[in-house]
């Protein structure tokens, strides 16, 4: 009876020294959209849409004047406070302007959120970003394990 205890609490012991505090849920992905407009300026609910987008790893879209790319995902941490920035899928993008290659902005944006662009290299390329309308964005999925990003730009 003693060895059997001894036993159990050696490997619930162990068990939790292995998994720590944190639960491993396994992440729900979602489905792809069935319907993904582009470009083309829209209006949602008196807010004025820009384009919607769904772009996997590495690929890019663009307008005449900006282009923006997927560089990379970033899996919630299963360690993070439910309502933490880390808690959330994230991906980071880039907007590039198409004249000349430069790296405008490049930031992370969280799953299900709401963003004002920001992590502009500098004031020229914040009033470059302002001037062709892009102010913010709202991420509605990402896909961590099928690598894909969609969003709608304002």
């Amino acid at each position: 009876m003693r060895e059997t205890r001894i036993l159990l609490v050696a490997i619930l012991a162990l068990y939790s020294w292995s998994y720590g505090c944190c639960v491993r849920d396994q992440r729900m992905e979602p489905a792809y959209p069935k319907s993904v407009t582009g470009w083309g300026e829209r209006e949602d609910r008196g807010v004025r849409i820009l384009g919607e987008f769904a772009l996997k790893k590495g690929e890019t879209t663009q307008n005449e004047k900006v282009q923006i790319k997927l560089l990379e995902l970033i899996p919630p941490e299963s360690c993070a406070a439910g309502g933490e920035f880390r808690a959330q899928a994230r991906a980071r993008l880039q907007f590039v302007r198409v004249a000349d290659g430069r790296i405008l902005c490049e930031d992370v944006f969280p799953e299900h959120g709401f963003s004002v662009l920001s992590g502009c290299r500098g004031p020229k390329d914040a009033d470059y970003v302002a001037e062709n309308g892009l102010g913010s964005i709202w991420v509605n999925d990402i896909n961590i394990a099928d690598g894909w990003i969609w969003f709608k730009l304002s």
